[in-house]
C-alpha cells in the first residue's frame, strides 16, 4: 500500500521530467520522430500506471508478488538522476 503512494506521486512527476528531457535536448541528442513518439508513449504509460496505483489503492488486497517493484523502481530512478544531473549541469554552466 506504501508503495501505491509513492508510486502514485512520483510517476507523474517522472513523465513532467522524461518529457522537459526530452523537449530540452530532441536537437542535441539527435531525437527525431519516432523516438520522440516512443518516449511519450513511456511518458504516457508512466501516467497510466499512476491511475492503476489509484485503482489499487481503491480496491485493496495484499498483492500476490512484487516483481514489478524493482523495474518501476528503476524507470523512476533513472528518469530523476537524468534529471537532476541535467539541472545541475545547467546551473553551473
Amino acid at each position: 500500500m506504501i508503495l501505491s503512494f509513492l508510486f502514485l506521486i512520483l510517476e507523474p512527476i517522472s513523465a513532467l521530467m522524461l518529457t522537459s528531457l526530452v523537449l530540452r535536448h530532441r536537437h542535441t541528442l539527435g531525437i527525431h520522430r519516432y523516438a520522440r513518439f516512443f518516449l511519450a508513449i513511456l511518458a504516457g504509460g508512466l501516467v497510466l500506471h499512476a491511475a492503476g496505483q489509484v485503482e489499487i489503492l481503491m480496491n485493496y488486497r495484499p498483492p500476490r508478488t512484487y516483481s514489478w517493484v524493482p523495474m518501476y523502481l528503476a524507470l523512476n530512478g533513472a528518469i530523476w538522476t537524468s534529471y537532476l544531473t541535467d539541472r545541475y549541469r545547467r546551473k553551473r554552466a
